[in-house]
């Protein structure tokens, strides 16, 4: 009976993406799974996507939209509609990119399995309407306590992945999941869930939904994803330090290359950030 299944909560916070939102809705809608609760956070769009949204949440009761009164950033928009969260089990959806069709029924299979706290999987990058495989190169299998592994690949895709929402509460601080001073906040999650030693399961035989490729992507060549790829390392170098500090000493390095070979092309380089990772190298 539907009643005996973990009801699943979708969160997906929204910024200007009337065009796109449609296709992120309509694939949660396809899935397979009844015991559905689709959250929308939007955070003050003025693009027409309160409206879409509205149209959406009259037609599907599943789905419950909040809006923001003013802009509030990404990351605290993510941290907003992950509150608001009833599920046993949470997915935490961009609004620009899709599930595919029965992927929450696998992962909810999964979770059946106490041992498991989150399950993820490959995906597709989806540009032009051409879709291409993008499966992590890492084994897949059951991972506990791989935080060296997550530091050195970073190769998972929250979208693609269901948590329990109890492993998200405990890892949530002062009531946020993000820490809201990381634009990285998913690479920073994934490395306090390896931290913590939950179970992640991996499954390299799914392709679990789309990455949408487009103009608006804001990870696609930006420096600032780059600063804060390498503050969410610090960030986390008390565990770090203590579960693999040879994989910690060596990512540490890279930074360091990489920014005297930006100095040496003439290019700009945070001063600030290479004195903390300079400092952090020398920690003992």
């Amino acid at each position: 009976m539907a009643y005996d299944l973990p009801r699943v909560s979708v969160c997906i916070p929204v910024y200007n993406r009337a065009v796109l939102v449609r296709e992120t809705l309509r694939s949660v809608l396809a899935q397979d799974y009844p015991r559905l609760e689709i959250l929308v956070q939007d955070n003050a769009s003025d693009d027409g996507t309160a409206e879409v949204l509205a149209e959406f949440a009259g037609d599907h009761p599943q789905i419950a939209v909040q809006r923001n009164t003013e802009l509030i950033g990404m990351i605290p928009n993510y941290n907003r509609v992950f509150a608001r969260a009833q599920g046993d089990l949470v997915l935490l959806l961009s609004s620009d990119d899709l599930l595919e069709p029965g992927f929450l029924r696998v992962c909810v299979e999964a979770l059946r399995d106490p041992e498991i706290d989150v399950v993820t999987a490959g995906y597709y990058w989806l540009e032009s309407g051409r879709k291409t495989p993008r499966i992590p190169k890492v084994p897949g299998g059951l991972y506990r306590g791989a935080l060296g592994m997550v530091l050195r690949e970073n190769p998972f895709n929250l979208c693609v992945s269901l948590f329990r929402r109890s492993l998200l509460e405990r890892l949530s601080r002062r009531g946020k999941l993000f820490r809201e001073r990381l634009f990285t906040g998913d690479y920073d999650l994934w490395l306090r869930v390896a931290a913590a030693g939950a179970g992640l399961l991996y499954r390299d035989d799914v392709l679990g939904g789309c990455f949408r490729l487009h103009p608006g992507n804001i990870s696609k060549g930006n420096r600032r994803m780059y600063r804060h790829t390498n503050l969410t390392v610090l960030a986390n170098r008390a565990a770090l330090r203590q579960q693999c500090p040879c994989a910690y000493r060596y990512k540490l390095a890279r930074i360091l290359t990489h920014n005297l070979r930006d100095w040496v092309r003439g290019r700009p380089v945070d001063r600030h950030l290479n004195r903390a990772v300079t400092l952090a190298l020398l920690e003992r």
